[in-house]
């Protein structure tokens, strides 16, 4: 079985949100990330505190960034950019983390001070 871990990229100091994601949110990410729009720059993350997107790794060779409006994935050390206008693979992410974490609201409130 393949294991996909999703790790919301949003504190300093103590251990970000981690959690772990079935093949069907998998295979809705795979369908999501077919769709996009190819990009011509790579990801780049702020170095900053707050939020600084998802990162998502599935069985050691194949590694997401989903910041903002864009998706970063490697699988296999190919890289490839895609741009996501419509934050749909972040919005994804956002609804399977586990309850108790209010996501929502700790991203909105780290964006709103940039």
């Amino acid at each position: 079985m393949t294991k996909t871990t999703v790790i919301c990229r949003i504190f300093s100091g103590r251990p970000d949100p981690e959690w772990t994601i079935d093949e069907s949110i998998l295979d809705e990410m795979e369908q999501l990330w077919a769709a996009l729009t190819p990009a011509d720059s790579e990801l780049r993350i702020p170095s900053k505190l707050g939020y600084r997107g998802f990162q998502i790794y599935r069985n050691g060779d194949e590694k997401w960034l989903v910041y903002g409006e864009m998706v970063m994935r490697t699988v296999r050390k190919q890289l490839e950019v895609r741009i996501d206008s419509d934050k749909s693979l972040e919005k994804m992410l956002l609804s399977t983390a586990p309850g108790g974490l209010d996501l929502d609201k700790l991203i909105e409130e780290e964006t709103d001070k940039d």
